[in-house]
């Protein structure tokens, strides 16, 4: 009767909806608002790929400096509290005689398999010019600007997605200033990610009609089998 009962439980568990996992997928971005002074049309440009691929935006005369992004591939099975890549950033970095590059941001998004269906991020890239004169170092600070709607639910699942920087250790330390010495180029430098169980618990799983109706049979045979072990 034991094994019986055991039974039961195994397909009472199997009836109820499994947890599904999150999925990352088709990461692309593009580079928008560039602020270059002076803006004189034919000294920067701006080459956005159509879906995966480097974006690409490049300033100067003299010489050409860009900034390079490259979306990351898809995910299946997110890791649930640990970091993950969503791209790579690099920075080609010459002497170059006008404009000055001041900002520009990169405007990301991302499908789930979840609700919402679509997430999208901004990154803000702050660029300080050292003119060239080798003394000073280049600064670029990046500011993250987090999904309007960071919570995701897949299934049964909530899971909150935040966007923690960049990276050269698989997300282990993040730093998003950087300084870097004229004439050299910097990166790639990987821009992670991460998503979080929601601490509330979800609901209950509810038992399909098929396996309440197994479970039943299971307590009609368990009441005739102690009937039986009586008489």
């Amino acid at each position: 009767m034991v094994r019986f009962i055991s039974i039961i439980t195994l397909l009472v568990a199997f009836g109820q909806v499994n947890a599904l996992p999150l999925n990352i997928t088709n990461i692309t971005g593009d580079w928008v608002n560039p602020d270059v002074i002076p803006p004189i049309p034919g000294t920067f440009t701006v080459s956005n790929v159509a879906g995966q691929g480097t974006d690409t935006f490049t300033w100067g005369l003299g010489g050409q400096s860009s900034y390079l992004f490259t979306p990351g591939a898809s995910i299946t099975g997110v890791p649930v509290g640990s970091a993950f890549q969503l791209g790579q950033f690099e920075f080609i970095n010459n002497a170059t005689i006008f404009p000055v590059l001041n900002s520009i941001d990169y405007s990301f998004n991302f499908d789930t398999n979840g609700t919402p269906a679509s997430l999208g991020g901004l990154l803000n890239f702050s660029h300080t010019e050292s003119g060239d004169s080798g003394a000073v170092n280049d600064l670029i600070d990046v500011l993250l600007e987090q999904p309007v709607n960071p919570v995701i639910t897949v299934g049964l699942d909530t899971y909150t997605l935040s966007i923690l920087g960049f990276s050269t250790d698989s997300g282990a330390t993040i730093s998003n200033s950087f300084q870097i010495a004229e004439f050299s180029d910097f990166g790639p430098v990987g821009l992670f990610a991460q998503v979080v169980a929601d601490s509330t618990s979800p609901p209950a799983p509810i038992p399909e009609p098929g396996t309440l109706a197994l479970f039943g049979l299971g307590l009609l045979f368990t009441g005739l089998v102690r009937r039986k072990l009586a008489s």
